[in-house]
């Protein structure tokens, strides 16, 4: 169980929707053999009602507007086949914060809210890769670039010192790259081991730049902060026949000025104040299984299982020392094992589906102290059984349902804050035209 607050209340209402148009083509000419084109416009709103134990009260929250463009271009060229293409995201934000005393009076108003107020942040990528370039009958190689860009402007940000408003105006751009190699065992080519590199990178984000919110410490704005850098390696293995299907994998991955809190030393209402910075250096790696086995031409047995580890640099809340520890919210070793049953021939499936959590108690500095999230000494592990099905009831027209957590578990997914849902049912259906 976590440890109970003493704020008398702390309510969070969220909104959010989404509406997009796509174009899909294929054939249109020589060079282009497919062209996908998406617009998508997305609101989300976010409120919380926080009432402290001395009875003050404030209510923040913001609301974000987001249009994007995303384009993706496919053509077939001697070198094998080539993808392409660009996307664009622009938020516009508006974020507020008011403050009450505990008669009900008004304080002076903020500056902002959890993040800052009459703000944008523009992100573009332009990419390039070639899918499928085979030396030879067994040898593939698989390439890549890709350009990022991003901008923030933030017009109006509270100084944690004095309560006045400044601003923040910054962007950054990368190049990164990725190649991978896959070769083919047999001359059947039911077995192949591939391996590869890749970069990434991501820029501050706005809430990384600006936000002023508390939750286990309170975080101010911090400008002038760098992008993360990654770099990493995989090396696996696949083997597929007719009745068997086998996948492992392990990656390797180098962090590089991660952007993570440090604290000042400074109070902000009785809480500790904490800003970024590029502390963040260290290391993940992984594992990932997957098997199917088939058998009387109507069942299928399946397995998965992932293991994470993973360390980092963090600044201690108390002493201010460096140290290296558990990445925060790392992903718990999971798993799941399923059975399907297909009839020959038939449009409909039916499989029941056991899913496996183990406890996560490799705790971040942040982690431990974050005891509304995460329980102390760690978040329990889990076991849970369900059972879904889907069927094709006319051309184009699909429904699927299934009933989770059939055996009525309270259980929560790592660093999440909340415990999912009982026992529940649903169900969907799919029309495409």
């Amino acid at each position: 169980d976590e440890l109970l607050g003493t704020e008398p209340r702390r309510d969070h209402d969220q909104f959010r929707s989404l509406a997009y148009v796509e174009y899909h083509g294929s054939g249109i000419n020589p060079v282009l053999d497919e062209v996908t084109i998406n617009l998508n416009y997305q609101n989300q709103q976010e409120e919380r009602d926080r009432k402290r134990s001395n009875g003050r009260v404030d209510v923040s929250g913001f609301d974000v507007d987001t249009f994007g463009l995303v384009a993706h271009l496919h053509t077939q060229t001697s070198f094998g086949r080539l993808s392409y293409g660009i996307d664009y995201y622009h938020d516009h934000v508006d974020s507020f914060r008011e403050d009450f005393n505990a008669d009900g009076s008004a304080r002076s108003n903020s500056v902002q809210g959890p993040v800052g107020d009459n703000a944008s942040y523009d992100l573009f990528g332009a990419f390039i890769q070639n899918d499928t370039w085979l030396l030879n009958d067994r040898l593939n190689i698989i390439g890549g670039l890709r350009f990022s860009y991003a901008a923030a402007d933030a017009k109006q940000v509270e100084d944690p010192t004095d309560g006045s408003s400044f601003s923040i105006n910054d962007n950054w751009k990368s190049v990164v790259g990725n190649a991978r190699a896959l070769y083919f065992i047999d001359e059947d080519k039911h077995w192949n081991v591939f391996g590869g590199a890749s970069q990434a990178f991501r820029a501050p984000s706005l809430s990384d730049l600006t936000a002023f919110e508390a939750t286990s410490a309170v975080e101010t704005p911090t400008p002038g902060l760098d992008p993360e850098k990654y770099l990493q390696f995989e090396v696996g293995f696949k083997g597929s026949y007719d009745f068997f299907r086998f996948t492992g994998s392990y990656f390797y991955t180098i962090i590089s000025d991660q952007i993570t809190q440090s604290p000042t030393g400074a109070l902000i209402d009785d809480t500790p104040e904490v800003v970024k910075s590029n502390t963040g250096d260290g290391w993940l790696q992984g594992i990932e299984l997957r098997a199917e086995y088939s058998f009387l031409k109507r069942f299928t047995l399946w397995s998965d299982f992932t293991w994470q580890e993973g360390r980092t640099d963090q600044f201690d809340f108390d002493t201010a020392e460096k140290k290296r520890v558990p990445i925060t919210r790392l992903m718990a070793s999971s798993g799941h094992l399923g059975l399907r049953y297909k009839p020959c021939a038939q449009k409909w499936w039916i499989e029941t589906v056991g899913t496996f959590v183990g406890r996560q108690d490799k705790l971040s500095l942040r982690d431990r102290v974050d005891t509304r999230r995460i329980p102390p000494g760690g978040t329990p592990g889990y076991a849970l059984l369900g059972i879904r099905g889907g069927a094709e009831l006319r051309k184009n027209l699909f429904i699927s349902g299934g009933v989770e957590n059939i055996t009525d578990q309270n259980y929560r997914t790592h660093g999440s804050g909340s415990n999912e849902p009982g026992i529940n049912a649903y169900v969907s259906i799919d029309w495409r035209f």
